[in-house]
C-alpha cells in the first residue's frame, strides 16, 4: 500500500537490486531482481529477507544445488553402482507433498528454525536391457502463485537386473539365448527370475525363447509373476528348451496364440513351451488362448499341441501345472494328418502328474486322425500319470472335412503299451468331471469316434485296470444332420477299445459312474452314424474284460426331449448301463448296479438279426449291458454276469431290452434283479423285451429276480412282440449246443405285447416271451398279469412262455412277496 516502505536484506550469495517505484490506485509497485551467484560448493539454501516499515516480514527463499552432485546435459546423473539421493533444505510451510516415480521415496525432517530437510532416494536401476533411467521429480508446495516446482531431471545408469523386468529385457534375453550369448546378466546364481508381471504390449510374432539350433538350457523361475498382453505370438513363451527347469511361470488370458504355415517335419505348439527334451516344468499356468491352423507338406509330420508344452520328449516332466485358457486346432483337410491335443501337453514325456485343465479344447480342423485329452493327447506306455484333474470342456466341431479317427479322454485320449498299467484311486486321486461335446464332425462312413471320460481308447494289446474312481464327465452328443460315421463308442469312463485289434485284458472295480450321456437326434433328419455304442462305464470292450462292484448313476443316451432320429435302417445303436457293447474275450460282471435310466432313441425297422449278422441293426439296450457276443462269427468267449442289479427305467425305440442284458449269446447270469420299469415310455416301440434279458441264445438265466411291468410292441419291421418277465426271446438254434435255460428265477408285474397290426403274432410270457425247441424254465415262479390276464395257481402253466414252445417244469405261482 502507498506509504509503506519495504528494505531487502540480502544474503553473500543472494543479492538484489530495485527498480524505480511507481504509484497507481493507492498502491505502490517495485520491480525486484534477485542475483543468485553460482555455486562452486556443496548443495545450499537461504533466503533474502523482506521487511515493511510497519513490521511485516516476508522471504524468498532459495535452495541451490552445488558441485557434490553431478551434472551431465542439464541432468544430475548417478552411475549405477551407487544410491542416488537428493538432499536439501526448503522452508517448513511450504512444502506439501512430492510427484515421485513409484521406485522414488522422500523423508522430510524438520529443523526447528522453520527450514526442513528433505531427502529424495531412487532405487538402484536394475535393467533387464541396459537401459539408462531417467526420472521426473516434483514437489507440490501450499502456496498459491506456484503449486508445483520442478526438480532437475535425475539419469541413473543401470545395474544388471539379473532377471526380467521389461518386454525389452524379454526380447533382448531371447536373442542372446538364440545367439549362443552370455546370459548371466538375467541370472540370479544361475537362475533367470521374473522380477515382476511383465506387460507385453507392442510385441508382436513372438517366435518364444530357445530356437531348434540353440535351445534354452538354463533354469527358469517365474516367481509366480505373469506374463501380459503377448498378443500374435507364433510360439509358446518358450519355443525350444533342453536340458531346462521352468518352474512358477504364468501366461495371462489376455496371451494369445496362433500358429498356421506349412509344416514338414513334426512340430509342437505349448502355451508354456512348444517343444521340450529332458526338462522339468513344476507350477507353471496357462490362461490364454492357443490355436494351431498349420498345414503338413511332410509325409510324416504330426503336430503336437498342449496348454503348457506340445511335443515333451520321454524324459520331460511336468508337475503342478495348470490350463485355464483355451487350446483349439483348426487346421485345414488332410485325411493323413495327425493331430494330439492335451489341455497340459500333447503326448506325456516321462510323468505328468498333480496337474489341472480347467479350460477349453476346440476341435475343429480336418485332420484323418486326431487325440485330444483333457490332461494328454496320448499315454504312452513308459510315462506315468497321477493326481490330475480335468474339468473343463472339450468340444469335437469339425466341418472342414471328413476326420477318420477321433479318439477324446476327459484325462488320456489314448492308452498304449503292452506292459500292464494300473489306474487305483488309493495312489491316485485323479478326477475327471468336465464335459465332453461331439456336436458337430464332418465325417464318412468308415469314420470312428472314441470319447470316454477317462481314457478315450485303449489301444491294440493295451492291459487296463481301473480302481476305486468316480468319473463325473457329462457327454453331449449331437447326431443331427451332416454327421456320418461307421463307429461312435461313447462310455463314462473308457469310450472303447481299437476296432481293428483287441485289448489284452480290461478290469474295472469299483468305478462309479455319475455322468450323463446324452445323444439328441433329429426327428426329420436320418441319423448316418452305422453303430453307436454307449456305456456308464465302458462304451466297446473286444477284449477279455472284468467288471467289479461297477455303479451308473448318470442317465445314459437321454436327450432333453426325448427325440428319436428319422427312419435309419442298417443304423443301429447299443447302450447299456455299465458297458454297452462286448465281445471278442471272456467278459464277467459282478455286483454291478444300474440305477439311472438308459435310453435308446434309434429308429430302426429292422427285424431281428441271426446272431452272426449284420452289426448295424437293430438297436439294443441293457440295464447293466447292452449286448454280448452280438453280430459276430466268433461265439467262443462267454459272458458271466453274478449279482448284478438295475432300478432304473430301461427305454428304447426298437430292438431288444433287457432290465440287465438286451442282447447275450454263451452267457451265464445268475442272481441278478431288476425293479426298472420296461413299460412303454415316449416314443417306445421296443419289439423283444426281458426283465433280465431281452434276447438270449446258449445261456443259462438262474436265481434272478423282476419286479417291473414290461411291454413288447409289433412295430416296423418286427416279425412278432415277445415279452418276458425273465427273457423276452430265446434265440433259434443256430449250432449245436445253442440252449436257453431259465432256472429258479421269479417275476411280478404286468406282461403284455401290443399289435400296430393284426397280421403279426404276439408272444407274452410270465417268464419267457418266445422260446425255441431247446429252451427250458424250470423251478420259476411268477405272479401279475399276462397280456391282460391274471397269473394264478390255477392258469400259470399256459402263461410261463408267450410262444408255448419249450420245456418247463416245476412252475409256482409268486404273489412278488
Amino acid at each position: 500500500p502507498e506509504g509503506i516502505a519495504w528494505e531487502v536484506v540480502d544474503k553473500d550469495w543472494l543479492t538484489s537490486s530495485t527498480g524505480s517505484p511507481s504509484t497507481s490506485g493507492g498502491y505502490t509497485t517495485t520491480s525486484l531482481s534477485l542475483t543468485v551467484a553460482e555455486n562452486s560448493g556443496s548443495t545450499r539454501y537461504d533466503a533474502l529477507i523482506l521487511k515493511s516499515s510497519d513490521g511485516e516480514e516476508d522471504q524468498i527463499a532459495v535452495a541451490q544445488f552445488g558441485t557434490d552432485l553431478p551434472y551431465f546435459e542439464s541432468q544430475i546423473s548417478f552411475s549405477g553402482e551407487e544410491d542416488a539421493v537428493l538432499t536439501f533444505l526448503a522452508p517448513e510451510y511450504l512444502i506439501d507433498s512430492f510427484i515421485l516415480p513409484d521406485y522414488a521415496t522422500s523423508e522430510v525432517v524438520p529443523n526447528g528454525d522453520g527450514t526442513v530437510t528433505v531427502t529424495i532416494s531412487l532405487e538402484q536401476n536394475y535393467s533387464d536391457c541396459s537401459e539408462v533411467r531417467e526420472s521426473a521429480l516434483a514437489l507440490k508446495l501450499t502456496n498459491s502463485s506456484a503449486s508445483v516446482v520442478t526438480l532437475p531431471t535425475v539419469q541413473q545408469g543401470y545395474v544388471p537386473a539379473h532377471g526380467l523386468v521389461t518386454a525389452m529385457g524379454v526380447q533382448r534375453f531371447a536373442a542372446a539365448v538364440a545367439a549362443g550369448e552370455d546370459t548371466s546378466d538375467w541370472e540370479t546364481n544361475g537362475v533367470v527370475i521374473l522380477k515382476g508381471d511383465i506387460d507385453m504390449t507392442g510385441v508382436e510374432g513372438w517366435t518364444g525363447i530357445g530356437t531348434d539350433e540353440k535351445p534354452f538350457t538354463g533354469k527358469f523361475n517365474g516367481d509366480g509373476h505373469s506374463i501380459l498382453n503377448l498378443k500374435k505370438a507364433v510360439a509358446g513363451f518358450f519355443h525350444k528348451v533342453s536340458g531346462a527347469t521352468i518352474s512358477n511361470l504364468t501366461i495371462a488370458k489376455n496371451c494369445g496364440i496362433y500358429k498356421s504355415g506349412s509344416y514338414a517335419v513334426s512340430l509342437g505348439l505349448g502355451g508354456i513351451a512348444d517343444e521340450a527334451a529332458g526338462s522339468s516344468f513344476t507350477g507353471c499356468t496357462y490362461t490364454g488362448s492357443l490355436e494351431f491352423a498349420g498345414t503338413r507338406t511332410g509325409e510324416d509330420a504330426s503336430a503336437y499341441i498342449g496348454g503348457i508344452v506340445g511335443l515333451p520328449d520321454a524324459s520331460t516332466t511336468v508337475t503342478t501345472c495348470k490350463m485355464n485358457g483355451s487350446v483349439s486346432a483348426s487346421c485345414p483337410a488332410d485325411n493323413a494328418g495327425k493331430l494330439y491335443i492335451g489341455g497340459i501337453a500333447g503326448v506325456s514325456g516321462s510323468s505328468v502328474t498333480n496337474c489341472e485343465n480347467f479350460g477349453d479344447i476346440l476341435h475343429s480342423s480336418g485332420l484323418g486322425t486326431v487325440r485330444i485329452g483333457g490332461i494328454l493327447g496320448c499315454l504312452d506306455e513308459s510315462a506315468r500319470v497321477m493326481n490330475n484333474t480335468f474339468s473343463g470342456t472339450i468340444a469335437q466341431s469339425s466341418e472342414s472335412g471328413s476326420t477318420p479317427n477321433i479318439c477324446i479322454g476327459g484325462l488320456y485320449a489314448t492308452v498304449s503299451g503292452a506292459s500292464p498299467r494300473a489306474f487305483d484311486n488309493a495312489t491316485d486321486k485323479s478326477i475327471t468331471m468336465g464335459t465332453i461335446q461331439i456336436n458337430k464332425f464332418k465325417g464318412s462312413t468308415s469314420t470312428v469316434v472314441y470319447a470316454g471320460g477317462f481314457v478315450g481308447m485303449a489301444e491294440a494289446g493295451t492291459s487296463l485296470s481301473f480302481k476305486g474312481y468316480e468319473g463325473q464327465t457329462n457327454f453331449q452328443g449331437g447326431f443331427g444332420a451332416g454327421l456320418a460315421a461307421s463307429t461312435v463308442c461313447l462310455g463314462g469312463f473308457l469310450g472303447g477299445c481299437d476296432l481293428g485289434s483287441p485289448a489284452a485284458q480290461l478290469s474295472f472295480e469299483d468305478i462309479k459312474s455319475s455322468g450323463n450321456i446324452g445323444i439328441t437326434y433329429n426327428t426329420s433328419v436320418t441319423s448316418t452314424v452305422r453303430r453307436c455304442w454307449l456305456g456308464g462305464v465302458a462304451g466297446y470292450t473286444n477284449g477279455p474284460a472284468t467288471f467289479t462292484g461297477c455303479t451308473n448313476v448318470g442317465e445314459i443316451g437321454k436327450s432333453d426331449d426325448g427325440a428319436y432320429c428319422a427312419k435309419s435302417n442298417g443304423y443301429g445303436e447299443i447302450a447299456g448301463g455299465i458297458a454297452g457293447y462286448a465281445h471278442g474275450g471272456d467278459v464277467v460282471f459282478d455286483n454291478c448296479v444300474n440305477r439311472a435310466t438308459v435310453e435308446n432313441h434309434k429308429y430302426n425297422n429292422n427285424g431281428v438279426t441271426g446272431v452272426s449278422g449284420d452289426m448295424y441293426t437293430p438297436p439294443v439296450t441293457g440295464g447293466i449291458l447292452g449286448a454280448f457276443n452280438y453280430g459276430t462269427s466268433v461265439q467262443s468267449y462267454t459272458l458271466s454276469m453274478t449279482s448284478c442289479s438295475n432300478n432304473a427305467d430301461i427305454f428304447a425305440y426298437r430292438g431288444y431290452t433287457g432290465g440287465i442284458v438286451g442282447f447275450c449269446y454263451n452267457a451265464t447270469i445268475t442272481s441278478c434283479s431288476n425293479t426298472g420299469s420296461l413299460s412303454n415310455g415316449s416314443n417306445d416301440q421296443n419289439a423283444y423285451r426281458g426283465g433280465i434279458v431281452g434276447g438270449a441264445g446258449n445261456a443259462t438265466i438262474s436265481g434272478c429276480q423282476v419286479k417291473c411291468d414290461i411291454t413288447a410292441l409289433v412295430y416296423g419291421s418286427a416279425d412278432y412282440g415277445a415279452g418276458g418277465g425273465i427273457v423276452g426271446l430265446a434265440r433259434e438254434s443256430e449250432m449245436d449246443g445253442d440252449v436257453v435255460k431259465i432256472e429258479n428265477c421269479a417275476y411280478f408285474g404286468n406282461v403284455k405285447s401290443d399289435k400296430k397290426s393284426t397280421d403279426r403274432p404276439e408272444y407274452p410270457g410270465g417268464i419267457l416271451g418266445l422260446g425255441t425247441d431247446e429252451t427250458s424254465v424250470t423251478g420259476c415262479k411268477f405272479g401279475g398279469t399276462v397280456q391282460g390276464i391274471t397269473v394264478s395257481e390255477n392258469n400259470i402253466e399256459t402263461l410261463v412262455i408267450g410262444n408255448a414252445v419249450g420245456t418247463v417244469n416245476n412252475v409256482t405261482y409268486w404273489n412278488g412277496n
